[in-house]
């Protein structure tokens, strides 16, 4: 389920009608979106948490020999990669279960975009990067 936020000035009407022909989303989705905006603690939280994350992934991850983990304000992190590994490393974290998106356009063939998931799932991607390393 995605929806999306707007703050609109003047020409409202104009963002309202192309939503709904091009964005279109349904009621229920709408009223899920209206709950979260009565849930600011529980979204507070969890955003707490993805900034953890993805500071354990610049550190941790960003200093493997040839890595670089690019700043987010996302919930996804690009992964640069020496494009040597990148068969390897793809066939090893899919052996385990992890499925990353390596890249496949030419200028970004050496990039990895990496979802971020509970924290448990963050901490198992990273660990295999670490353990890839080893």
């Amino acid at each position: 389920m995605r929806i999306g936020f707007a703050v609109a000035g003047a020409g409202l009407d104009k963002m309202v009608k192309m939503s709904h022909r091009y964005l279109g989303y349904s009621r229920i989705s709408e009223e899920v979106a209206m709950a979260a905006l009565d849930s600011a603690d529980y979204y507070r939280s969890i955003a707490e948490k993805m900034a953890a994350d993805k500071e354990a992934y610049y550190r941790r991850v960003g200093s493997l020999p040839g890595i670089t983990v690019f700043r987010s304000d996302a919930n996804f992190l690009l992964v640069e990669i020496p494009p040597d590994i990148r068969d390897r490393l793809k066939t090893f974290m899919t052996d385990r279960g992890l499925i990353l998106k390596f890249m496949n356009e030419p200028q970004l063939k050496s990039h990895i975009r990496i979802t971020l998931g509970t924290q448990e799932q963050n901490e198992r991607v990273i660990a295999a990067f670490e353990e890839f390393f080893r």
